[in-house]
This record gives structure tokens, sequence and C-alpha cells, in this order.
């Protein structure tokens, strides 16, 4: 739990869009909607196996890429109810601050992209590869 506590403590900072701890070593990034997740991938598709994650937003398409990677732990700032059916189904532990049905648009009241993709995926394999590859 300590992993995640410092995840949060990070990304409370207000510098940080998404945290990923391993064994106290921090990972972070700045970038915006899912470019921190696939950069940590790329970089390393292990990166995230066994590790607490922090991030502004969590929505459905983030879970999956968490769940492909491997994750522990996740906390999202706000979180939609389809990244926690994900997580779930995965079985990593999870905490929010705000809970909302789906993430929306920006600037919007309408499904996010990313959102409305991921809800025809069907796999973390998968995901990943329409997203990431």
């Amino acid at each position: 739990m300590q992993d995640l506590e410092q995840a949060k403590a990070l990304l409370a900072q207000g510098e940080h869009t998404c945290v990923r701890v391993l064994n106290g070593e921090a990972k972070v990034s700045a970038a915006r909607r899912l470019e921190p997740l696939i950069a940590f991938l790329k970089e390393d598709e292990n990166t995230l196996r066994g590790a607490a994650v922090a991030d502004r937003v969590i929505g459905a398409a983030a879970a999956w890429l968490l769940a492909y990677g491997g994750a522990a732990r996740v906390y999202g700032g706000v979180m939609s109810a389809g990244a926690a059916i994900v997580l779930e189904q995965y079985g990593i532990a999870y905490e929010f601050g705000e809970a909302v049905a789906f993430i929306q648009r920006p600037g919007s009241e309408a499904l996010c992209p990313m959102e409305e993709r991921a809800l025809t995926f069907t796999s973390a394999e998968q995901a990943y590869k329409e997203l990431v590859q």
C-alpha cells in the first residue's frame, strides 16, 4: 500500500498527470490523456507490472492499458464506471476521488472518444494492440 500512497502524494502535488511507483521508485509524466500510460508501456512493457499507478483521470481505455501492463493498484482522481469494471475483471485494487458514469469529451457532455472506443475491447491484449501498437 505504501507505493499507492506515494503515487497519490506525488499526483496531489499538481505537477504530474500520471505517476507509477514500484518498490518506492517513481516514474512520472505530465502528458495528457492516455499518453503517459502509452509512453510507459512503449518504453518497457513490464514497467507497470506489480506497480501502483495514480492518474488524474482513469477511464475505461486507461483501465485496459493498466490491466495489460499488470498494475497491482490504481488511483484515479476521477474514475469511470467502465474503468472500475475492467479493473475488477483483472483483480486490480482501485481507489478514486470521484466516480462518474463515463468520461466526457472535453467541453461537452458527450462520451470521450477513447471511452467509447474502449467499449469495443474484449481483452487487455486487444486494447494494447489498438491503442499502443
